[in-house]
């Protein structure tokens, strides 16, 4: 999932089953993979799905 190269973010739910924007949810992934201080997606019910770029 760190491996932005590999990994693309495609669809992104909240609990409820409404879309959110991907770039936004991308962004969270990857600072929080980096270590950086933002608010924690964990813990929160999102649905996210990768596909593998070829």
């Amino acid at each position: 999932m760190s491996n932005e190269v590999e990994w693309k973010l495609v669809k992104a739910r909240d609990e409820d089953g409404h879309s959110l924007a991907t770039a936004p949810v991308q962004r969270q992934i990857q600072a929080e993979a980096l270590g950086s201080e933002v608010q924690s997606l964990m813990g929160q019910n999102l649905s996210v799905y990768f596909q593998r770029r070829r």
